[in-house]
C-alpha cells in the first residue's frame, strides 16, 4: 500500500525517546522518525559538548488512489486458522483411517460383500482391500459390490475419498509453503513475503530462530495497523528515558566479565550525572586486581572534579558511605572475572552485603557470542541483577542477540554505549534506538 508523508518537521533531541514522545506531542499519535543524525551542541570552551540528535519526523498517510484496498491483516488471521483446521482434519482422518471400525464393515458372503450402512464412517483402507479382493479379481457376481440403504455407489464412495485425500494433502503442503522449517531453523516463505523479509533481518542479526518466530507470530496476531519496525520498539524492555529513573537509585553497582568496558562506561555516567543532570557522585572501585584500575578512576575523578574513593575490603564500606552520606549517586566499580570461576560469587555476595546497593547493572558487551553473553547471564545473575547495561555497539554490526538475553534474564536494559569518548558515546536505552540499529544494518 502506497503512503505519501505530511507534516514534516525537524528538531533535537537528546535520544530516540525524546524524539519519538516530541515528534507524537507535536504530530500526534501516528508521527514516525524519518531521520535522525547525531550533532554536537553546548560545551565551554570546545570541551564537554554534549551530543543531540538531529531529527526529522512526520506522518505517513495513505495515498487516496489506495485507500479503498482490502486490509490483508484480516487474510492473515483467517490463512492461520484454515491452516490449523485443515491441518486438525487431517490428523483425525489418519487417526480414523487407523482404527478398527466398530461393526464389521463388509458382511461375509460367498457371492456378495455388502457396505454395512449402520456405521458412520467408512474406513477407506478396508474399502480398497475389499474392491481389490473382489473387483480386482474375477467376474460375474463375486465383482459387483451391493450395496444396502444407499444412494452412492462403491466406486463414488472410493472416488469422493481419493478426491479428498488428494485435496487435503495438496492444501496441507501448500500451506507448509508458508510456514518456518522448524527442523533446519531456516525460513520457507512465512505467511507473506514481509514477513519473510523481517525474518531473514533478524535471523542476520543473530537473533535466535525462535525468539525471531515469536516475535512475527506476536506481530501478526496483534493486527497491528502500524509496520513490524514501529511495533517492535515496543518489545525492548527499558529501564527509564530518564537517567536518573534509569540508573535505578542512589548506590549502583556494575559487574561483569573482563573487557566490556565497566570502567568506561562508569566515567561516562559519571559525567553524565555531574556535569549534564547536576548532581553530585562518588566514585568507587574494589578492582584492586587489575593494573592501574585505581589510577584510571582517579584521572577521571580529577577531571571531573569529583572524589573517588578505594574499597579494599567490605568492611571499609560503611566509613566511605557514611564520610559521603550526602551525595546524590555512588557508582561502584567491581572487578571483571570470569564467570566460570564460581568462588568470586562469594566475594560479591560479601561485597554487596556491604554496600547495600540500590541496583546492580550487568555489563555485557554487544560483540560477545550469543552463547557467551548467555553463560554470562545465567552464572552472575544469582548475584542479584537488575538491569542490563550493552556496550560497544559501534565493534558489531548485530543486534539480534541484545533481544535474546535481556528476554533471558527478564531485567531491564539501562543504558547503551557506542566508543571510547567520555562523556560522550552513551545514551539511555531505547527500543527505538536498539531496533533501528537492526533495521539500518540491512542496508
Amino acid at each position: 500500500m502506497m503512503k505519501i508523508i505530511t507534516n514534516k518537521i525537524t528538531f533535537e533531541a537528546k535520544d530516540n525517546a525524546e524524539a519519538m514522545r516530541i515528534s507524537r506531542e507535536r504530530l500526534g499519535k501516528d508521527a514516525v522518525i524519518l531521520s535522525s543524525h547525531p550533532v554536537k551542541t553546548g560545551g565551554v570552551l570546545g570541551f564537554f559538548k554534549k551530543s543531540v540528535l538531529s531529527v526529522s519526523a512526520g506522518i505517513y498517510e495513505e495515498d487516496a488512489k489506495d485507500a479503498g484496498k482490502k486490509d490483508k491483516s484480516d487474510d492473515v488471521s483467517s490463512f492461520i486458522d484454515q491452516k490449523k483446521r485443515i491441518e486438525a482434519f487431517q490428523k483425525i482422518l489418519e487417526f480414523r483411517q487407523g482404527s478398527e471400525m466398530k461393526a464389521p464393515l463388509i458382511s461375509a458372503n460367498q457371492n456378495t460383500r455388502q457396505i454395512n450402512p449402520s456405521n458412520s464412517y467408512v474406513n477407506p483402507a478396508l474399502i480398497k482391500d475389499a474392491y481389490q479382493s473382489s473387483g480386482d479379481r474375477g467376474t460375474g457376481s463375486n465383482n459387483v459390490i451391493k450395496q444396502s440403504n444407499s444412494n452412492a455407489s462403491f466406486s463414488e464412495i472410493r472416488g469422493e475419498v481419493h478426491s479428498l485425500s488428494e485435496q487435503l494433502s495438496s492444501l496441507v503442503k501448500k500451506l507448509n509453503e508458508h510456514s518456518f522449517n522448524t527442523e533446519t531453523n531456516e525460513s520457507a516463505t512465512y505467511l507473506d513475503e514481509n514477513c519473510e523479509n523481517i525474518y531473514r533481518i533478524l535471523i542476520n542479526n543473530e537473533m535466535s530462530s525462535n525468539y525471531a518466530k515469536k516475535l512475527i507470530d506476536e506481530y501478526v496476531n496483534s493486527k497491528n495497523e502500524i509496520t513490524f519496525w514501529d511495533w517492535l520498539p515496543q518489545k525492548v524492555n527499558t529501564a527509564s528515558t530518564d537517567p536518573i529513573i534509569a540508573v535505578g537509585g542512589k548506590r549502583i553497582a556494575f559487574v561483569g566479565p573482563t573487557g566490556v568496558g565497566k570502567t568506561t562506561t562508569i566515567a561516562k555516567l559519571a559525567t553524565m550525572f555531574s556535569l549534564w543532570e547536576h548532581k553530585s557522585v562518588l566514585l568507587l572501585t574494589s578492582d584492586t586486581f587489575r593494573i592501574a584500575a585505581v589510577e584510571q578512576h582517579k584521572t577521571y575523578a580529577k577531571i571531573l572534579g569529583i572524589p573517588t574513593e578505594v574499597v579494599f575490603d567490605p568492611d571499609g564500606i560503611d566509613a566511605i558511605l557514611e564520610n559521603h552520606e550526602n551525595t546524590d549517586i555512588i557508582l561502584l566499580d567491581t572487578a571483571g572475572r570470569n564467570q566460570k570461576d564460581t568462588r568470586h560469587i562469594d566475594a560479591f555476595n560479601a561485597l554487596f552485603k556491604a554496600f547495600r546497593p540500590d541496583a546492580i547493572h550487568l555489563v555485557l558487551a554487544a560483540n560477545l557470542k550469543y552463547k557467551d553473553m548467555i553463560d554470562v547471564v545465567d552464572k552472575i545473575s544469582p548475584l542479584g541483577v537488575t538491569h542490563l547495561v550493552f556496550t560497544k555497539l559501534d565493534e558489531t554490526t548485530s543486534y539480534g542477540a541484545i533481544f535474546d538475553v535481556a528476554d533471558r534474564l527478564g531485567k531491564p536494559i539501562s543504558f547503551f554505549t557506542a566508543g571510547q569518548n567520555v562523556p560522550n558515546d552513551i545514551e539511555v536505552a531505547s527500543g527505538e534506538y536498539l531496533c533501528k540499529m537492526i533495521y539500518d544494518s540491512k542496508n
